[in-house]
């Protein structure tokens, strides 16, 4: 049974390397160049400074999935949930849902009255979910852009 609980230091390895694989799993073996920037030191900034917006799922004592958040915008009383994975062998099964529940719970404790994310517009799976399950709405299109220095 998949159980949540708040994300302590001890789990940041497995969440960064989980979050790695499930991009690469997200878009067919390649990399994602918007969400390849991650580095384990984020993740550990996340616990650190917003352990209380820091979930993983587990079953049988295996991390399967992660959400990760931060107030942002506090004038406007905004969260921002910036990243959620679920490892393949648990999606469908309702791991995503637990996570996006804890973290609106949490965002809610701390007295913020909206979430925004970013989603790839490719990502129809989870545009989906949060589209139709939780109420989302597409607000704004944006591009990522690159300039290579060298």
């Amino acid at each position: 049974m998949v159980t949540i609980r708040s994300m302590d230091l001890e789990d940041t390895v497995e969440v960064y390397k989980l979050g790695k694989v499930a991009f690469i799993d997200e878009n067919k073996d390649k990399e994602s160049f918007a969400y390849s920037y991650w580095s384990l030191s984020a993740v550990v900034n996340f616990v650190e400074n917003y352990i209380d917006l820091t979930f993983v799922a587990e079953d049988n004592d295996e991390i399967v999935g992660f959400v990760l958040g931060h107030p942002t915008y506090e004038k406007m009383e905004l969260g921002y949930l910036e990243w959620v994975a679920v490892k393949s062998t648990h999606r469908k099964l309702g791991v995503a849902i637990k996570l996006i529940d804890a973290i609106q719970q949490a965002f809610v404790a701390r007295g913020l009255n909206s979430i925004v994310t970013d989603i790839k517009q490719d990502n129809i799976a989870s545009l989906s979910l949060f589209e139709k399950k939780f109420g989302f709405k597409v607000i704004e299109s944006i591009n990522f852009l690159k300039k290579d220095l060298s």
